[in-house]
């Protein structure tokens, strides 16, 4: 599903094309927020997510079985020249508390996973870089803190430089996210 997000002003606007297939693109924007949230978060996503799903997704799936089998997937990204403002570009993953997800909120029970290909300069993730990690060949500093609007931990692995196209076992962070204590494997 993709799905135009504009949640962090009220004054906000924003305009996406989609298509073909798994594509989409911002072809306007507006709005500031004077906080550390965004603007806006236009996505695609597969599952559950306030009161929309897809069908025949398989999802929600156990952690213990991502972390064993994983899960190919492949992100791609790119800005045009006349792209102005702070931006990231990430991969997310909703982590739900119970076996039959969290089709009905839009606040996941269980916290967040994610993967940024671009961090702009100006901001960050949730908490604290501590850490490094080497995954998907890449070099990664990882994040960690609590997301103050659903109090639900997050944790996101950084590419250390932009990478504007990647391939990857979404499995071998969640695992890595499992083995550091911020995912819970049940």
């Amino acid at each position: 599903i993709v799905q135009n997000n504009v949640w962090g002003s009220g004054s906000a606007s924003q305009t996406i094309t989609y298509g073909p297939g798994t594509k989409f693109k911002v072809t306007a924007q507006t709005g500031s927020n004077s906080g550390d949230a965004p603007v806006s978060y236009p996505s695609l996503f597969i599952g559950a997510n306030n009161g929309r799903s897809t069908a025949s997704s398989g999802l929600p799936l156990a952690v213990s079985s991502i972390t064993t089998t994983g899960i190919k997937t492949s992100w791609s990204w790119t800005k045009s020249s006349s792209t102005s403002g702070s931006y990231n570009a990430a991969y997310d993953v909703w982590f739900s508390t119970g076996s039959g997800g969290d089709p009905s909120t839009s606040v996941p029970s269980g916290g967040y996973l994610m993967v940024w290909f671009h961090k702009p300069t100006a901001d960050q993730p949730i908490g604290t870089s501590s850490t490094t990690a080497k995954l998907a060949d890449k070099n990664w500093n990882v994040w960690y803190g609590t997301n103050s609007g659903s109090g639900k931990p997050c944790v996101s692995y950084v590419a250390q430089t932009d990478i504007s196209s990647m391939t990857f076992n979404l499995g071998e962070f969640i695992k890595d996210a499992v083995t550091r204590g911020y995912v819970q494997n049940s």
